[in-house]
């Protein structure tokens, strides 16, 4: 039988890109063990957080950056860039 540590060990990790499911799963877990369960989870639910937004943010500079060699392209071939 495992110990809640390592049960939230394993929680974490498989949820680990998933914060909306790290912060509701203390709901299913005694309520002896969800005061510990909930100050582990949320932070590894805030770090989740972090890393999507630091991923959008990348998406979107990579967006622009793709977008500007484009018209860059269109200008070098003729083409005019509104």
């Amino acid at each position: 039988q495992r110990g809640i540590k390592e049960v939230l060990d394993e929680v974490s990790c498989l949820f680990a890109d998933h914060p909306d499911l790290l912060k509701e799963f203390t709901y299913f877990l005694p309520d002896a063990v969800q005061a510990q369960a909930k100050a582990q989870l949320d932070e590894v639910a805030k770090n989740a957080e972090a890393r999507k937004r630091a991923a959008k943010s990348k998406d979107a500079i990579n967006n622009m950056a793709t977008a500007q060699r484009q018209d860059i392209q269109r200008q070098d071939q003729g083409v005019v860039v509104p």
